[in-house]
């Protein structure tokens, strides 16, 4: 009994550990844009996801939202849109 305990315990911690953050999510970032709206060029998803990866780390890199616009005076798409989408949907601990 103790070892059937031990293994339930250990398969249990396992599948918590190996689970996906909440939000991380490429997917769920492309259904947010969808939603939204947001207009993002790409030839696929994974380039529109890795626009929006760029904005996580310009976040983690202590910018804020409005100094990523600003460094980005022209650009043909949705940046506001995009940062708010990846904001909720691939970094949401940016959020304050």
């Amino acid at each position: 009994m103790l070892r059937l305990t031990a293994l339930l315990v250990v398969a249990v911690g396992g599948a918590l550990m190996g689970a996906a953050p909440a939000h991380a999510d490429g997917d769920s970032y492309i259904r947010y844009l969808n939603d939204q709206g947001t207009f993002v060029p790409g030839i696929n998803d994974a380039v529109r996801i890795s626009r929006g990866v760029q904005v996580c780390t310009q976040l983690h890199n202590g910018m804020t939202p409005q100094q990523i616009i600003d460094a980005n005076p022209i650009v043909y798409f949705d940046l506001r849109g995009v940062i708010d989408a990846a904001q909720h949907e691939l970094c949401p601990d940016t959020l304050h």
